[in-house]
């Protein structure tokens, strides 16, 4: 049995979008410009800041007005149905929603925008991910019930993990050129205590490592480990695991993922598999 592991590229979760989205069109333009930054509340009671982003290397020139309720939106490419469907279906939000969302997840790299974010951050990047703001404007949730355009526009954003040195806030990045001009897009600087993806891997990765784990799965818990890797959104490793015996109890699992975390210095997710993975 070959077993996964799985590590990220930092622009490896927009290639999907950029598959299957070639276009969007511009929007009639009637709300006044949005502001361009807001301060977000400190992460840590004494945060030591050292880093923030220069925003003026981030944003194009523009005297645009921006429309982010478009009523229609004319493709100009076919999409397919079935992945747009599935797009509307995880993250709730109307058929225009979608398609203004998966412009400006285009948007970002035809702009130049995600890899300007990445040259200034360099080592101090922890992950980015795209998802809904928390309430307390702090995390990330994953939309669990319908999402009207107006939540849409206020909630939905580029989340950019940082490691805790590099100031938190929101920024309103005006799109000038891609499919996505006329629209914004709320960039919010993320400061986290969790480790990159590369830390990361470069701990589970190990070989030694990698075999202690195995080892505790199968011999003490009688699972199969089928990948390992570091997911984005909520910075933790996720570990997938097939029982052939059947899933064990909530609190052998919990035992477990603790082990884990205790053996590994990691943040453990685990994920129960069904069956085993085909290779």
């Amino acid at each position: 049995m070959r077993i996964r592991i799985i590590k990220v590229n930092k622009i490896i979760f927009l290639a999907l979008t950029s598959l299957i989205l070639n276009g969007c069109s511009q929007a009639v333009t009637t709300q006044p410009p949005i502001p361009k930054a807001v301060e977000l509340p400190k992460v840590n009671s004494k945060p030591v800041t050292t880093k923030a982003i220069d925003w003026s290397k981030i944003d194009k020139p523009n005297n645009l007005i921006v429309d982010n309720f478009p009523k229609e939106v004319t493709q100009r490419y076919q999409i397919d149905d079935v992945m747009m469907q599935s797009f509307i279906s995880d993250s709730k939000v109307s058929k225009g929603q979608a398609m203004r969302i998966l412009a400006m997840q285009v948007g970002v790299q035809d702009e130049g925008v995600l890899q300007g974010l990445f040259d200034q951050l360099g080592d101090d990047l922890v992950a980015a991910s795209w998802g809904f703001a928390t309430p307390d404007q702090k995390g990330i949730r994953k939309a669990d019930k319908p999402v009207n355009d107006k939540e849409a526009v206020r909630d939905y954003r580029l989340f950019i993990m940082t490691r805790p040195n590099v100031k938190a806030e929101i920024h309103h990045y005006v799109f000038t050129s891609s499919d996505a001009k006329d629209f914004s897009l709320p960039i919010q600087i993320l400061p986290t205590n969790k480790r990159s993806a590369d830390e990361s891997a470069a701990i589970y990765g190990d070989e030694k490592m990698f075999e202690k784990i195995t080892i505790l799965i199968r011999n003490k818990y009688r699972g199969e480990m089928q990948s390992i890797g570091y997911t984005p959104v909520n910075q933790t490793t996720n570990v997938s695991i097939f029982f052939p015996e059947g899933k064990p109890s909530q609190a052998t699992l919990d035992k477990l993922e603790a082990e884990l975390e205790s053996l590994t210095s990691l943040d453990i997710s685990i994920e129960i598999l069904a069956g085993r993975m085909i290779f």
